[in-house]
């Protein structure tokens, strides 16, 4: 029998399958963004205490967590927000998540109430964030109000 210079003919569908692909993805500075976030929440837990004035937690150290009143899930953008949080233990923060309704009630009767329309309309905007200048005033709120040069109060003001 005589060999054939004749290569097999393939399917470039499944070609196209089997070769590795190259994906290009953004580089985006390893999600700074959920960083920034996670930095916000770090702030509020500095207050040092659960903000639900009805806290019905015991514990003499309850563990404090960072709650958003928008989630991070609606905007990244608002999630470093030091307005966008409570500092809450997590008893209120769970009895929250799953009673939306009490939340919203909790909300109306705190500082937050003026803050929620402006936002919620940040929420809404699209356009860039700087989020290394974000990192940055955040690390630097961090520092203040650790050595307790500045409050989380006072630092909430500064958002625009």
């Amino acid at each position: 029998m005589k060999k054939t210079n004749l290569k097999k003919k393939t399917n470039l569908k499944t070609k196209a399958k089997l070769a590795p692909k190259t994906v290009i993805k953004k580089k985006r500075s390893k999600r700074i963004d959920k960083k920034a976030t996670q930095l916000a929440r770090d702030i509020w837990r500095l207050l040092g205490y659960c903000e639900n004035p009805n806290c019905k937690n015991t514990k003499d150290k309850p563990q404090l967590q960072g709650a958003h009143i928008i989630g991070v899930g609606t905007a990244s953008r608002i999630g470093s927000d030091l307005r966008n949080g409570f500092c809450l233990c997590s008893y209120c923060h769970r009895y929250f998540t799953d009673h939306p309704v009490e939340f919203a009630k909790f909300i109306d009767t705190t500082w937050a109430a003026e803050h929620y329309d402006r936002l919620l309309e940040l929420s809404r905007e699209r356009g860039k964030i700087d989020w290394d200048d974000r990192m940055e005033f955040l690390k630097d709120v961090y520092k203040q109000i650790s050595n307790g040069e500045m409050t989380i109060e006072v630092a909430r003001s500064y958002e625009v």
